[in-house]
């Protein structure tokens, strides 16, 4: 993680989902996939040039074949923890629908 990094506190949660599935994690403010899937598109943003204050929310499509939408949003936004390997997963509801 970069020094100048900040952790984000997300709360990323599948739409149309009842009861709600969702996952709170904390990510470096600098990632650019939180699925860990980086090669899969060259038009990469960091989280930080798109989420920058708490409450803050944006829609990311995870499998285009299914069309999993989630909803992510930040949070908190916490200093860097160099002690604490990242992406970390705090607490979540539910397991993701079979296919």
């Amino acid at each position: 993680m970069p020094p100048k990094s900040k952790v984000f506190q997300l709360r990323i949660a599948l739409t149309g989902t009842r009861p709600p599935i969702w996952r709170r994690v904390l990510v470096p403010s600098t990632i650019t996939d939180p699925w860990g899937n980086e090669a899969r598109d060259t038009r990469k943003c960091r989280l930080n040039q798109v989420l920058s204050t708490p409450k803050q929310w944006m829609k990311y499509m995870y499998d285009f074949g299914d069309s999993r939408e989630h909803k992510i949003t930040l949070q908190k936004i916490l200093p860097a923890d160099t002690k604490k390997k990242l992406p970390f997963c705090l607490s979540g509801k539910l397991r993701v629908p079979r296919r």
